[in-house]
């Protein structure tokens, strides 16, 4: 692991060879660097490639979404307007247009019981006084009160409808209002089982 710790240099690969020049020869190999040492170096580099590779990002806390590494809070932010708050928008736009929907037939809907309560009401007036044949004291009343309250339910449900879609379109304009100050820093590392050594060199420089 110490071995892995030592200064970094650029190799170009197109300058290596897999003869010694001529003149020179190989050199022998390190002593720690024998049969169980692949397996050793690959082990440590699981270990410490995840922080040497961290980077660090800006996330949107409103909607989750994360710069790209490089990215700075000011671009991000531009990012996320240019885009129209991105997919958490365009969820909460489908939501929207389905409140829409929904309230639409439930206007309907209070309007037919609305409909319904004061016909019910005509026809108890009509029975009372006699019009519609013989008077009858009570007839129809517990008509005009079950449509009563079918009708209040059915305000109820609109009423409820109309909060909802108050509330989505408040989250939009959350969305909408991008700026610096809701982007938090963070920092991301790979996870060590994201770490894949898929090739190891042995290179002599000189």
């Amino acid at each position: 692991a110490e071995a892995l710790e030592s200064g970094r240099f650029a190799v170009e690969e197109g300058t290596l060879g897999d003869t010694a020049p001529e003149g020179l020869q190989y050199a022998g190999l390190p002593a720690w660097l024998d049969e169980g040492a692949a397996k050793a170096i690959e082990k440590a580099l699981r270990d410490r490639l995840p922080d040497k590779l961290a980077v660090q990002v800006y996330k949107d806390l409103l909607i989750g979404e994360r710069s790209e590494p490089g990215e700075t809070r000011e671009e991000f932010a531009r990012r996320l307007d240019e885009s129209g708050g991105g997919k958490a928008a365009e969820k909460v736009r489908g939501q929207i247009e389905k409140k829409k929907a929904a309230l639409s037939v439930l206007d309907e809907e209070v309007e037919g019981r609305r409909h319904e309560k004061w016909l019910a009401v005509g026809q108890a007036v009509l029975r009372v006084t006699g019009l519609l044949g013989r008077r009858r004291r009570s007839s129809g009343v517990s008509t005009v009160l079950t449509k009563d309250r079918l009708e209040d339910k059915a305000e109820a449900r609109l009423d409820a409808a109309r909060a909802d879609l108050a509330s989505l379109e408040r989250e939009l304009a959350d969305i909408l209002d991008v700026g610096p100050q809701r982007l938090e820093e963070e920092t991301l590392t790979p996870a060590r089982s994201g770490v894949k050594v898929l090739r190891r060199d042995l290179v002599w420089v000189y």
